[in-house]
């Protein structure tokens, strides 16, 4: 997962496939991704698309797509989840905007930016930044 413009810009998700010597890129999320533009399109600013965890080890991956709650998009924040088969993009299970932003927050690093995160998030990721800057 990366960020194009840093923490305002919009995260991406590729996912790649190691096996031996050969590595491969598969379009894990490519299906989903669509799926979530054919409803909640932002040509402005784009969208975020998070990997939240993995799921049966790596056959699955938990994903969300998230568009900006800015003017520029001409709409209210929107968040919705995927359940996705890492092979084949395959989407499997689909999470509400509820569910998506529950996930969001269940994420397992302090250092997850998203418009989920409330200033209660903020302050426990600037708290953790400052543990880990302050150990030798």
């Amino acid at each position: 997962m990366w960020s194009d413009g840093g923490q305002l810009g919009a995260y991406h998700v590729r996912v790649f496939r190691v096996a031996g010597e050969d590595v491969r890129e598969v379009p894990s999320t490519r299906a989903a991704i669509r799926e979530f533009h054919t409803k909640h399109l932002c040509s402005e600013r784009k969208d975020n698309v998070y990997a939240v965890r993995w799921v049966n080890g790596s056959a699955q991956l938990m994903m969300v797509a998230e568009i900006y709650p800015t003017s520029d998009c001409g709409k209210d924040w929107f968040t919705a989840g995927y359940l996705v088969d890492t092979n084949n993009g395959r989407v499997m299970e689909r999470y509400s905007e509820k569910e998506a932003r529950k996930n969001l927050k269940n994420c397992p690093t302090v250092f997850w930016p998203s418009a989920a995160w409330d200033q209660a998030d903020v302050e426990r990721a600037k708290a953790a930044a400052a543990q880990v800057n302050s150990e030798p």
